[in-house]
């Protein structure tokens, strides 16, 4: 996670799945605590990203 005046940066890499869903939502409730006026998730590196694992709570 990256931060400075233009916002928040969470750059995410590999895969997001159900092994690494917990992970990936915890760096995003970190991001968003940092109450920036702009949240950019940069999921260039993500090879894989399973939408049902992600979502879950």
């Amino acid at each position: 996670m990256l931060s400075d005046e233009t916002g928040t940066r969470l750059v995410v890499a590999g895969e997001v799945d159900t092994c690494t869903a917990d992970e990936f939502r915890v760096g995003l409730r970190e991001a968003l605590d940092h109450h920036s006026a702009t949240l950019t998730a940069e999921l260039a590196g993500v090879s894989f990203l399973d939408s049902e694992a992600s979502a879950r709570s």
